[in-house]
């Protein structure tokens, strides 16, 4: 609810309003804890994907009993560590997670919103922290990334770790912080229709011979992660430090 309000906010700022009665703003919250993308997938028992038919179709009898119109410009998608944990029976590989989450997202545009002429953004973060796991190679996270990627209108708005938490739980502070984070995506596809890649590593292409373990400036935005060789960290001569006059 707070990046859908930080993000009304910054739109209100963009167009110079003080609100926007005709264009009203509906939050529906659909979420279900402690669920792998199996549980909350389209045609399983129990069909937990039907919450989301519940509330497009509440939404759109409000509006038509308002007389107006309705559609959803964005789903905000939090999930991932349940499929870290195989004791939970979902997916941990990387190619079935990232098929399921296609499939969940194309399910979406065609059962909620299949006339609307644009179909809605799917914002999500980078499942991290202590749910990761090594065992396999940071699969969900790398799906996840990866399909932001390939399929349009996917955006990953930030990792999940770096947020104040308790056990892998965020506190209320680490997840107003990470809404920052979602409003601003939403702000920028929505509002400013920018294609925004807020989550993009950083590489540096180009001739002459580096320190395996030092980037040089300036750092390049790339398509692809970047990894640093070596396994033994420099002393920087500069301790990281730069003046420029």
């Amino acid at each position: 609810m707070a990046a859908c309000l930080f993000a009304r906010d910054l739109q209100l700022q963009h167009f110079a309003l003080a609100s926007m009665d005709d264009r009203k703003l509906v939050i529906s919250n659909c979420a279900v804890g402690g669920r792998t993308i199996e549980q909350l997938s389209k045609g399983v028992s129990p069909e937990l994907f039907n919450r989301l038919r519940v509330m497009s179709a509440a939404g759109k009898a409000a509006a038509q009993a308002a007389n107006l119109t309705y559609g959803i410009p964005a789903v905000l998608w939090l999930q991932g560590e349940y499929n870290y944990v195989p004791d939970f029976g979902g997916s941990i590989s990387k190619s079935s997670y990232k098929a399921k989450l296609a499939q969940l997202i194309s399910d979406i545009k065609s059962e909620l919103v299949p006339n609307q002429s644009k179909p809605p953004a799917l914002i999500m973060y980078q499942t991290g922290g202590q749910y990761t796991s090594d065992a396999a190679d940071l699969s969900i996270g790398d799906a996840q990334w990866e399909l932001s990627q390939e399929m349009a209108g996917v955006f990953i708005a930030t990792p999940s770790y770096p947020f104040t938490d308790k056990g892998g739980h965020l506190t209320p502070n680490g997840y107003r912080w990470m809404a920052l984070y979602f409003r601003k995506v939403l702000h920028e596809v929505l509002t400013l229709r920018r294609i925004l890649a807020a989550v993009e590593p950083s590489v540096h292409r180009g001739q002459g011979t580096h320190h395996p373990r030092q980037l040089p400036r300036p750092c390049a935005a790339s398509a692809v992660p970047s990894f640093l060789g070596g396994d033994d960290a420099c002393r920087s001569l500069d301790q990281g430090v730069h003046c420029h006059r």
